[in-house]
């Protein structure tokens, strides 16, 4: 380990014990993409599954 990554280290913990994240305007925007559309992802991927199957008619069996 060099020295560099020590004094890193000894700043985070000076500053309340975290390290900074690195965070910026384009990764807080894609993890709120990915909360309003992950849900609209999912049920699309459903609902593309049941149109597929075959269709259910009642009172006639194979």
């Amino acid at each position: 380990m060099s020295g560099t990554d020590s004094r890193r280290g000894a700043a985070a913990s000076r500053r309340g014990g975290r390290r900074p994240a690195g965070r910026g305007p384009w990764a807080v925007l894609c993890a709120a993409l990915t909360v309003l559309l992950g849900p609209a992802a999912v049920t699309a991927s459903a609902l593309d599954q049941a149109n597929a199957a075959p269709m259910h008619h009642p009172g006639i069996t194979p």
